[in-house]
């Protein structure tokens, strides 16, 4: 899809560890993190892929109404 997480490079199994270095524990966690990031704002995710670490950056888009 072609949302900002995907044009950042995360893929769908990608665990998000942390946002902005903000620790993610489950998916409200994170959902309340990112609402709250301001839109068109460039964030850094550190997010583990195969039992590796990674960053990325991600420019803060919209919601879309649905998903």
């Amino acid at each position: 899809p072609d949302s900002p997480a995907a044009r950042a490079g995360l893929q769908a199994r990608d665990i998000i560890r942390a946002w902005n270095g903000q620790k993610i524990i489950n998916r409200s966690t994170l959902a309340r993190i990112v609402a709250k990031t301001q839109i068109g704002s460039e964030a850094t995710v550190k997010v583990l892929r195969d039992n590796e670490e990674l960053l990325f950056k991600i420019q803060v888009g919209e919601r879309p109404e649905t998903l």
